[in-house]
């Protein structure tokens, strides 16, 4: 891996329960080769919690100083990664603006190490699109997976545009969105004005998590936000949001518009069938845009001769 001329794209090793896997000596001349390697674009090293130990993992990432790497994948579930390897590694990773997807699952991640790998999101080179987290077993998540958790992902995302799936739990279980992700639905869809819309996030697409009070529920609110979310024309979806969540509750911003705009807007909210709704509205509130100039006069003149 070392040599200019290798054209290796891929790594996997997926041990489990037998007898053959990589140890700490191997993981630690990968880490070496990686730091000239500009061809390798996916590690995968599932299930080798029986050969490399925490400590083999540490110093794997202390070693990993990948300057011109072109790794799109790491996949490391199912391991024995702790809180201190993970600071290590997002250190290396972090100038790594290739990486779309990382999977670290059931380790040796606490609290405090997820909340690390969040810093992940927030540097200028990140480019991850899928981050998966957490532990298969529920009561596992339930402890480490906690409102401070959840804190630092919502405050991660709010400036980034990358990613689309972020994973707290096993993947192939039942997923739910937990209560405690209610929040999220700030960062995705900022109430307070238009501009607060236009800056909310609207790459995140999907949120996975396994929560035993919550286990076949979703939340409707942010469901629908994540789901508007997967239209590519951001555009679009800012104008979707800016329908359903702004003019919908505020039907006074339109009533208020001055008549000379009134056009352009209703062509604008009119576009589909997404804006039938606060048509309607408008409609109802201001029928005199919809009146024949006949029909404004009479109306115009019974007003006065009831004065």
């Amino acid at each position: 891996m070392s040599n200019p001329t290798c054209s290796l794209e891929k790594i996997e090793s997926n041990p489990g329960e037998s007898e053959t896997g990589i140890d700490d000596q191997v993981l630690s001349i990968l880490a070496d080769s990686l730091s000239s390697n500009t061809k390798l674009k996916s590690i995968d090293l599932n299930f080798n919690y029986n050969f490399v130990t925490n400590l083999g993992w540490r110093n794997f990432f202390d070693r990993l100083r990948p300057s011109n790497s072109s790794l799109e994948k790491l996949d490391l579930g199912q391991n024995t990664i702790d809180n201190t390897a993970v600071t290590l590694m997002v250190d290396s990773l972090a100038s790594i603006s290739s990486l779309r997807s990382l999977r670290l699952n059931d380790n040796l991640i606490t609290s405090s190490g997820y909340i690390a790998i969040s810093n992940l999101l927030r540097s200028p080179n990140c480019s991850l699109t899928n981050l998966q987290l957490g532990n298969s077993n529920a009561r596992d998540n339930n402890v480490h997976v906690n409102d401070s958790v959840v804190a630092s992902y919502m405050n991660a995302l709010v400036d980034n545009n990358t990613l689309q799936t972020l994973t707290f739990g096993n993947y192939g279980h039942v997923s739910s969105i937990g209560r405690r992700w209610n929040p999220f639905i700030n960062i995705l869809c900022n109430k307070t004005s238009i501009t607060s819309i236009v800056n909310s996030n609207h790459t995140l697409q999907r949120i996975y998590s396994y929560y035993p009070e919550d286990r076949h529920g979703v939340l409707h609110e942010l469901n629908a936000v994540l789901q508007m979310n997967e239209n590519i024309n951001k555009v679009e979806v800012v104008r979707q949001k800016i329908i359903q969540y702004h003019f919908m509750d505020n039907i006074e911003t339109l009533v208020g518009m001055e008549l000379e705009m009134m056009p352009s807007a209703i062509a604008w909210i009119g576009r589909d069938n997404i804006g039938v709704s606060l048509l309607y509205h408008l409609a109802k509130n201001m029928p005199c845009l919809f009146d024949s100039e006949d029909k404004q006069k009479r109306r115009l003149q019974l007003g006065r001769e009831i004065h």
